[in-house]
């Protein structure tokens, strides 16, 4: 995975000239579900540089950085909670079309992307239910997923300036063959 990020990045570098960095920061909401299992539910923030090669390529790391919780409730035991902290890490080659596309289309009102990459994602989820008679049944562990990885979403001016709303979908290929959909608003800077 480092060696496919550093010759993503050498590759920008070597271009130089005819690459242009963009970067946005929002809000990102998970819900990541392993083939067996209970599904978990995280929000957080992402960081998304990127460098858009000619009107209409870019490669970006979409840094997601966020808080998993979950919770029970026994009239009995009363309420118990547990919360981890999720991350997802994808590298992805994305087709652009109008608002943030490039420099030139940025007079664009409206855009849209979508791509295609590989990343991983890890946090930790909670399978503890409560019995009628009181015991606490299942148990708890790690959610860590890499895998390919697709996103899609629109672009739009807010402020003079571009806002993404983009929903994503990444297969996991380890042990857990886990499921995540993401759902990421972004603020360009």
């Amino acid at each position: 995975m480092k060696k496919i990020v550093l010759s993503l990045f050498l590759f920008a570098f070597l271009i130089g000239a005819k690459a242009q960095f963009t970067h946005s920061a929002g809000a990102t909401l998970f819900l990541a579900s392993p083939s067996s299992g209970s599904s978990t539910t995280a929000w957080g923030v992402t960081y998304s540089p990127r460098y858009c090669f000619n009107p209409s390529f870019s490669v970006g790391v979409p840094l997601s950085l966020g808080l998993a919780s979950s919770g029970s409730y026994n009239s009995r035991e009363g309420a118990s909670g547990s919360s981890s902290i999720t991350l997802q890490l994808p590298v992805m080659v994305d087709y652009n079309l109008g608002l943030g596309s490039s420099e030139s289309a940025d007079d664009d009102n409206f855009g849209f992307y979508a791509g295609l990459g590989f990343g991983y994602f890890a946090t930790s989820y909670s399978d503890v239910v409560t019995d009628s008679y009181g015991n606490s049944i299942g148990g708890s562990g790690t959610l860590k997923a890499t895998g390919p990885l697709g996103h899609a979403g629109i672009r739009f001016k807010f402020r003079d300036n571009n806002m993404d709303l983009g929903v994503s979908f990444h297969k996991g290929l380890s042990e857990e063959k886990a499921s995540i959909i993401g759902i990421t608003l972004l603020y360009g800077f």
